[in-house]
C-alpha cells in the first residue's frame, strides 16, 4: 500500500511535487517507526525486506548501520526538507533562439 501511495501520478495538478511529498511521507513514517523497534524486530523486518532490495551492501553493514542510528540518537535528528520554487529552476524561451 505505502508503495502504491508513493507512486501515484498525475492526480494532482503539480504531479511530481506530489509524488515526492508522498514518497517522503512513507518514508518519514518508516524512520518513525524504527525509531521505536529494537535490533531484533529490525534485522526481522531486513530479513524480509533484504530480498527485494538490490544494493552493494551487506545485510549485516545495514544492521550495523541501523544498531549506530539507534544506539547514537542518530534517528532522532531533525529532518530538513529543501526545494527549489519553479523561478529557481525554470526558464522560459525557445530552444536554438539567440
Amino acid at each position: 500500500q505505502a508503495l502504491l501511495f508513493s507512486r501515484i501520478r498525475k492526480c494532482d495538478s503539480d504531479s511530481d511535487v506530489s509524488r515526492t511529498r508522498r514518497q517522503r511521507m512513507v518514508i518519514e513514517a518508516l524512520i518513525e517507526s524504527a525509531k521505536g523497534a529494537s535490533i531484533s524486530q529490525l534485522n526481522n523486518v531486513l530479513n524480509t525486506l533484504f530480498k527485494y532490495v538490490k544494493t552493494d551492501l551487506t545485510q549485516t553493514q545495514i544492521m550495523s548501520y541501523a544498531a549506530q542510528a539507534l544506539a547514537n540518537g542518530w534517528i532522532n535528528y531533525e529532518i530538513q526538507q529543501l526545494s527549489l520554487s519553479d523561478e529557481d529552476v525554470f526558464t522560459t524561451g525557445y530552444a536554438g533562439s539567440t
